[in-house]
């Protein structure tokens, strides 16, 4: 692995996270997440969204991110399906996409996306770098 942040490969990458946002004091928002995530749960059990995983939601502000959040965590040979399951889906929630890395910061700036409105970050909160790679789910658990 490599330790700079200029000097990373599609190698380094071992998942990618998208949060999708929605703001907690607001039942029409909070309402909207909720059925999101129970519609990406579906079609995980259903195979659409292969090797992919979710978070509890989040109804407060953690981390990073200002605002309510879940996270949907996918392994990087389903982020095809996943991005494209993303853009179709997300209606007016905003989504941060990033990959995993052990560069943290980069990770949630220089190479991410937001499907949707861009959410501002509370990067102080985050470590520059991780010591151990960030995974979603061992590939092994998917070759039964």
């Amino acid at each position: 692995m490599n330790t700079t942040e200029d000097d990373w490969s599609e190698e380094d990458i071992n998942g990618y996270h998208f949060h999708t946002y929605f703001y907690q004091n607001n039942v029409q928002s909070s309402g909207h997440a909720e059925r999101l995530r129970n519609r990406i749960e579906t079609n995980i059990a259903n195979g659409l969204l292969n090797e992919c995983i979710t978070s509890q939601i989040y109804a407060q502000p953690r981390g990073p991110h200002p605002v309510g959040n879940f996270i949907t965590c996918c392994n990087k040979t389903s982020m095809t399906s996943a991005l494209s399951w993303f853009v179709q889906n997300h209606g007016n929630l905003s989504v941060l996409v990033h990959p995993l890395t052990r560069h943290v910061v980069s990770d949630h700036t220089d190479k991410a996306m937001f499907l949707g409105q861009t959410v501002p970050l509370v990067l102080s909160t985050l470590p520059v770098f991780e010591n151990e790679p960030r995974i979603c789910i061992p590939e092994d658990v998917f070759r039964k």
